[in-house]
């Protein structure tokens, strides 16, 4: 009799087929909405390591692909510097590059996108606390406007949404990363 009984249910158990598993499927955005920190992922779409990004650095002379691309691109301009969109592959922007008025030397890289990640694992959206937590001690200076701090630690700015002061909220988030040299 028990036998009988355990027949049926090795026929429901086991099957010749694939097993089931959610569909998968290549995501345009794999990190819109995601600020949370953690280990660079092979999922991450693009990386800045050890101060370059997109194979672009402060200090560089601008590719030739980039400069022929130069006159297509909307150039914001001053008596300092010209800024840049800086284009992924998917040909969503991802920040800008400044460069130097009157040369095609690089001066710094603005990261805007959660898309992006350091090879600490930060991202843009992240709080202070976060920073805190995962880089240890950082530099505070003043932004360029009364609402926004720098922390630093070599080699990135972490844009801050907090006035400067000497302690800034853990809550405060990350608006953009900058690459100086």
């Amino acid at each position: 009799m028990y036998r009988l009984l355990f027949i049926p249910v090795f026929f429901l158990t086991c099957s010749d087929g694939p097993p089931t598993t959610p569909e998968t499927r290549p995501v345009d955005h794999p990190n819109a909405g995601n600020t949370a920190i953690y280990d660079v992922d092979a999922d991450d779409p693009y990386e800045i390591d050890n101060g370059t990004f997109l194979d672009l650095a402060p200090g560089m002379l601008l590719p030739p692909a980039v400069k022929d691309n130069v006159s297509t691109l909307p150039v914001q301009s001053d008596d300092r510097n010209r800024t840049l969109p800086l284009i992924g592959k998917r040909k969503d922007t991802l920040g800008t590059i400044q460069i130097q008025a009157n040369q095609d030397t690089i001066q710094s890289i603005h990261v805007t996108s959660p898309d992006v990640v350091t090879n600490s694992g930060i991202r843009v959206g992240v709080t202070y606390g976060d920073l805190i937590e995962r880089l240890g001690s950082l530099t505070l200076t003043a932004g360029d406007r009364p609402d926004h701090t720098y922390a630093y630690q070599a080699p990135y700015y972490y844009l801050l949404n907090a006035p400067f002061s000497d302690t800034v909220a853990g809550a405060a988030p990350v608006l953009e990363i900058v690459i100086r040299r």
